[in-house]
């Protein structure tokens, strides 16, 4: 998959999020790099929608041939955690969801729908509104990253497009 336009302010966003959360202790952060999304709340609440043509590496193989897929949303609740891709589908306003019949760690979902009303895994979602490329992606989103490395790697996307990070 490749990015579509640059979005440096969404980038910078972002990591400026993850800045400012990085040295809080994990019951009290909102940034966690080992996890898409962590700790939300589920509604009860289940909707169907259609899931996109993604053939991202985080694709469960068993989803419906139809591409519809029931999902039960899922909230933002106090003690909600996102890695660096969480927190851009969080920003764009994304709803969380939880493909019904996917087991997943409690609280936990690799999944968003659009305001489209399209399922997509948290990854391939943030790639596309950052604009970056599958590379790129595969090196932001690592989820053994340290604040240290979403920096760099963040600072060589930019550098790529010839623009320059700027966290204030």
């Amino acid at each position: 998959m490749s990015g579509g336009e640059f979005n440096k302010e969404l980038l910078e966003r972002t990591l400026k999020q993850v800045k400012a959360e990085k040295d809080k202790p994990l019951e009290e952060t909102t940034w966690w790099q080992q996890r898409w999304a962590s700790g939300l709340k589920n509604t009860g609440r289940k909707v169907t929608a259609m899931f996109s043509d993604a053939r991202s590496y985080w694709a469960p193989v068993n989803l419906p041939a139809s591409r519809e897929m029931e999902v039960e949303v899922m909230e933002v609740d106090c003690g909600t955690a996102f890695c660096v891709a969480g927190h851009a589908a969080l920003f764009a306003g994304d709803t969380f969801v939880r493909p019904v019949g996917i087991t997943f760690t409690r609280g936990e979902t690799s999944f968003v729908m659009t305001h489209e009303g399209e399922i997509m895994g948290i990854s391939e979602r943030a790639q596309g509104l950052f604009g970056i490329t599958d590379s790129e992606a595969q090196r932001l989103f690592d989820g053994s990253n340290s604040w240290h490395k979403v920096k760099r790697v963040a600072r060589d996307i930019c550098e790529k497009r010839g623009e320059r990070l700027s966290l204030g």
